[in-house]
């Protein structure tokens, strides 16, 4: 009988040992999540450049709901993806108790949403909508190319994927 014993936390964990006769899951590892302390590295990246960039004067509310108001004149960008591909979504956007229940467990204990440029995080302005996302682009030119955590357990076949 098989016995799934590890995970990939415990498979890198020298201290724990386990006869090869059981079985260990490595998916972590696989999707880049654990081992990064040990050499493994991520096997995708989400990458987005804006849509749109237009200037707010200070004062001014945007994005879902007109929720968020500049306090400051703002250049905005808007980057074309958002709840419906899996960005920092709410567990009713997955399709059953299952998921919904992983979803709550993933993004609200372990995932933090994050949109990057050249390493630094990039101010999210408002509430993440269905399917845009509003950034503040500071100084950054209008063709930056943002990196964007998504999961690859979450994002599904609407996400476009390019393999190189």
């Amino acid at each position: 009988m098989n016995i799934h014993l590890l995970n990939s936390k415990g498979f890198i964990n020298h201290n724990i040992q386990c006869g090869f006769d059981s079985m260990i899951r490595v998916g972590g590892i696989l999707f880049g999540y654990d081992g990064l302390d040990k050499g493994f590295k991520r096997v995708y990246q989400y990458k987005a450049a804006p849509i749109n960039v237009y200037k707010v004067e200070k004062g001014k509310n945007i994005g879902y709901g007109n929720l968020y108001k500049t306090n400051k004149n703002t250049t905005v960008g808007v980057l074309g993806f958002g709840y419906i591909d899996k960005f920092y979504c709410p567990e009713t956007i997955f399709d059953s108790k299952i998921l919904g229940l992983m979803g709550r467990v993933f993004y609200r204990h372990q995932y933090k949403r994050s949109i990057k440029c050249n390493g630094k995080p990039v101010k999210i302005l408002g509430s993440v909508n269905m399917n845009y996302t509003l950034v503040d682009m500071g100084n950054l030119p209008e063709n930056t190319i943002f990196d964007v955590e998504i999961s690859p357990m979450a994002a599904d076949s609407s996400v476009p994927k390019e393999y190189i």
